[in-house]
Protein backbone atom coordinates (compact mmCIF):
# COMPACT_ATOMS: atom_id res chain seq x y z
CA UNK A 1 0.00 0.00 0.00
CA UNK A 2 1.24 3.61 -0.87
CA UNK A 3 0.03 6.19 1.60
CA UNK A 4 2.41 9.26 0.38
CA UNK A 5 0.23 9.70 -3.00
CA UNK A 6 -1.37 13.34 -3.17
CA UNK A 7 -2.94 14.68 -6.28
CA UNK A 8 -1.84 16.80 -8.64
CA UNK A 9 -3.31 19.75 -10.69
CA UNK A 10 -5.28 17.97 -13.87
CA UNK A 11 -2.44 19.02 -16.37
CA UNK A 12 0.59 17.21 -15.17
CA UNK A 13 3.70 18.79 -14.23
CA UNK A 14 6.65 17.66 -16.98
CA UNK A 15 9.61 16.64 -15.04
CA UNK A 16 13.19 17.32 -16.01
CA UNK A 17 16.09 15.34 -15.11
CA UNK A 18 18.85 18.22 -15.06
CA UNK A 19 22.77 16.75 -15.16
CA UNK A 20 25.16 19.43 -14.19
CA UNK A 21 28.33 19.05 -11.87
CA UNK A 22 28.37 22.65 -10.93
CA UNK A 23 26.40 23.53 -7.84
CA UNK A 24 25.74 27.09 -8.55
CA UNK A 25 24.56 26.55 -11.84
CA UNK A 26 22.51 23.39 -10.72
CA UNK A 27 21.07 25.07 -8.01
CA UNK A 28 20.23 28.14 -10.73
CA UNK A 29 18.38 26.12 -13.38
CA UNK A 30 16.64 24.25 -10.68
CA UNK A 31 15.15 27.43 -9.40
CA UNK A 32 13.51 28.65 -12.42
CA UNK A 33 12.53 25.38 -13.82
CA UNK A 34 10.58 24.74 -10.35
CA UNK A 35 9.11 28.47 -10.70
CA UNK A 36 7.76 27.69 -14.50
CA UNK A 37 6.37 24.52 -12.45
CA UNK A 38 8.58 21.87 -13.26
CA UNK A 39 9.56 19.12 -11.15
CA UNK A 40 13.43 18.71 -11.15
CA UNK A 41 15.70 15.89 -10.55
CA UNK A 42 19.23 16.74 -10.32
CA UNK A 43 22.31 15.22 -10.37
CA UNK A 44 25.88 15.69 -10.60
CA UNK A 45 27.29 13.09 -12.58
CA UNK A 46 26.57 10.69 -15.95
CA UNK A 47 26.53 7.21 -14.21
CA UNK A 48 23.91 8.90 -11.41
CA UNK A 49 21.79 10.45 -14.21
CA UNK A 50 22.07 6.81 -15.99
CA UNK A 51 19.91 5.84 -13.27
CA UNK A 52 17.68 8.49 -12.12
CA UNK A 53 16.28 8.76 -16.08
CA UNK A 54 15.49 4.80 -15.74
CA UNK A 55 13.56 5.37 -12.75
CA UNK A 56 11.98 8.25 -13.18
CA UNK A 57 11.52 8.72 -17.21
CA UNK A 58 11.64 11.84 -17.65
CA UNK A 59 10.14 14.02 -20.04
CA UNK A 60 13.44 15.92 -20.76
CA UNK A 61 16.98 15.76 -19.93
CA UNK A 62 19.73 18.55 -19.60
CA UNK A 63 23.14 17.83 -19.51
CA UNK A 64 26.26 19.67 -18.84
CA UNK A 65 28.48 18.24 -21.84
CA UNK A 66 31.55 18.54 -19.57
CA UNK A 67 31.03 16.62 -16.94
CA UNK A 68 33.45 15.64 -14.49
CA UNK A 69 34.09 11.78 -13.89
CA UNK A 70 34.18 9.09 -15.84
CA UNK A 71 31.75 9.66 -18.57
CA UNK A 72 30.97 13.18 -20.15
CA UNK A 73 27.19 14.47 -21.22
CA UNK A 74 28.09 12.90 -24.78
CA UNK A 75 28.74 9.46 -23.29
CA UNK A 76 25.13 10.14 -20.85
CA UNK A 77 23.23 10.86 -24.24
CA UNK A 78 24.79 7.51 -25.78
CA UNK A 79 23.94 5.23 -23.44
CA UNK A 80 20.36 6.89 -23.19
CA UNK A 81 19.86 6.09 -26.56
CA UNK A 82 20.85 2.60 -26.43
CA UNK A 83 18.61 1.29 -23.56
CA UNK A 84 15.02 0.47 -24.46
CA UNK A 85 13.35 2.76 -21.11
CA UNK A 86 15.34 5.97 -22.03
CA UNK A 87 15.99 6.16 -25.92
CA UNK A 88 13.13 8.25 -26.44
CA UNK A 89 13.79 10.85 -24.04
CA UNK A 90 14.54 14.07 -25.57
CA UNK A 91 18.38 15.10 -24.03
CA UNK A 92 19.39 18.78 -24.42
CA UNK A 93 22.97 19.54 -24.50
CA UNK A 94 24.34 22.87 -23.20
CA UNK A 95 27.87 22.79 -23.71
CA UNK A 96 31.17 25.64 -23.78
CA UNK A 97 32.68 23.57 -26.73
CA UNK A 98 31.28 24.10 -30.35
CA UNK A 99 27.88 23.47 -30.58
CA UNK A 100 28.11 22.72 -34.39
CA UNK A 101 30.60 19.48 -33.60
CA UNK A 102 28.40 18.24 -31.16
CA UNK A 103 25.12 18.44 -33.20
CA UNK A 104 27.07 16.17 -35.59
CA UNK A 105 27.11 13.56 -33.05
CA UNK A 106 23.40 13.06 -33.38
CA UNK A 107 22.34 12.23 -29.76
CA UNK A 108 20.90 15.33 -28.77
CA UNK A 109 17.45 17.10 -29.81
CA UNK A 110 19.23 20.62 -28.71
CA UNK A 111 22.64 21.58 -28.18
CA UNK A 112 23.03 25.16 -26.64
CA UNK A 113 25.82 27.20 -26.49
CA UNK A 114 27.37 28.05 -23.07
CA UNK A 115 25.68 30.90 -21.24
CA UNK A 116 22.93 29.98 -20.98
CA UNK A 117 20.44 32.07 -19.38
CA UNK A 118 17.51 30.24 -17.29
CA UNK A 119 14.35 31.75 -19.46
CA UNK A 120 16.42 30.68 -22.53
CA UNK A 121 16.64 27.03 -21.47
CA UNK A 122 13.16 26.69 -20.02
CA UNK A 123 11.66 27.78 -23.26
CA UNK A 124 13.89 25.28 -25.44
CA UNK A 125 12.99 22.56 -22.71
CA UNK A 126 9.11 23.36 -23.78
CA UNK A 127 9.57 23.36 -27.18
CA UNK A 128 10.80 19.51 -27.08
CA UNK A 129 8.29 18.37 -24.70
CA UNK A 130 5.64 17.46 -27.28
CA UNK A 131 8.47 14.84 -28.10
CA UNK A 132 7.85 13.17 -24.64
CA UNK A 133 5.94 10.21 -24.61
CA UNK A 134 6.34 10.39 -20.59
CA UNK A 135 4.31 13.35 -20.71
CA UNK A 136 1.98 12.03 -23.22
CA UNK A 137 1.21 9.50 -20.95
CA UNK A 138 0.33 11.10 -17.89
CA UNK A 139 -1.95 13.61 -20.08
CA UNK A 140 -4.11 11.14 -20.97
CA UNK A 141 -6.81 11.21 -18.95
CA UNK A 142 -7.84 7.90 -17.06
CA UNK A 143 -11.32 6.59 -15.76
CA UNK A 144 -12.12 5.09 -12.43
CA UNK A 145 -12.63 1.77 -13.09
CA UNK A 146 -15.11 1.55 -10.77
CA UNK A 147 -17.47 4.68 -11.03
CA UNK A 148 -15.86 6.01 -14.28
CA UNK A 149 -14.51 9.38 -12.30
CA UNK A 150 -11.89 10.91 -13.81
CA UNK A 151 -8.53 10.23 -12.01
CA UNK A 152 -5.55 12.65 -10.97
CA UNK A 153 -2.59 11.40 -12.14
CA UNK A 154 0.28 11.72 -9.22
CA UNK A 155 3.61 10.19 -10.14
CA UNK A 156 5.30 7.17 -12.31
CA UNK A 157 7.42 4.57 -10.55
CA UNK A 158 9.73 1.99 -12.53
CA UNK A 159 9.74 -1.09 -10.13
CA UNK A 160 11.62 -4.01 -11.80
CA UNK A 161 11.90 -2.85 -15.83
CA UNK A 162 7.61 -2.27 -15.36
CA UNK A 163 6.01 1.50 -15.75
CA UNK A 164 3.23 2.05 -12.88
CA UNK A 165 1.02 5.04 -12.89
CA UNK A 166 -0.13 6.03 -9.75
CA UNK A 167 -3.41 8.28 -9.11
CA UNK A 168 -4.88 10.10 -6.23
CA UNK A 169 -7.95 9.37 -4.49
CA UNK A 170 -10.95 8.78 -6.77
CA UNK A 171 -13.21 11.66 -6.50
CA UNK A 172 -16.34 8.97 -6.25
CA UNK A 173 -15.24 7.78 -3.48
CA UNK A 174 -13.69 4.32 -4.68
CA UNK A 175 -10.27 4.91 -3.31
CA UNK A 176 -6.87 4.83 -4.93
CA UNK A 177 -5.58 3.24 -8.03
CA UNK A 178 -2.25 2.53 -10.02
CA UNK A 179 -2.74 1.57 -13.64
CA UNK A 180 0.13 -1.35 -14.66
CA UNK A 181 1.19 -0.50 -18.23
CA UNK A 182 2.45 -3.67 -19.11
CA UNK A 183 -1.12 -5.25 -17.81
CA UNK A 184 -3.26 -1.97 -19.46
CA UNK A 185 -5.00 -2.79 -15.91
CA UNK A 186 -6.05 -0.40 -12.86
CA UNK A 187 -4.93 -2.08 -9.31
CA UNK A 188 -6.94 -0.71 -6.43
CA UNK A 189 -4.31 0.15 -3.79
CA UNK A 190 -7.29 1.05 -0.78
CA UNK A 191 -10.76 1.34 -0.82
Amino acid sequence: MVSNLRPLEPTPAPVVLLVEDDLDTRELYEMAFQLENFRVASCPTAFAALRLAADLSPDAIVTDVGLRGTYDGVHLARQLRESRRTAEIPVIAVTGRQAEDLAREGVFIEVLQKPVLPDVLIARVRSVLGRSSALRARGDARRCPTCDATLTWSERRQILGQTFDYYGPCAGGCGMFYFDNGQQVFVRLMP
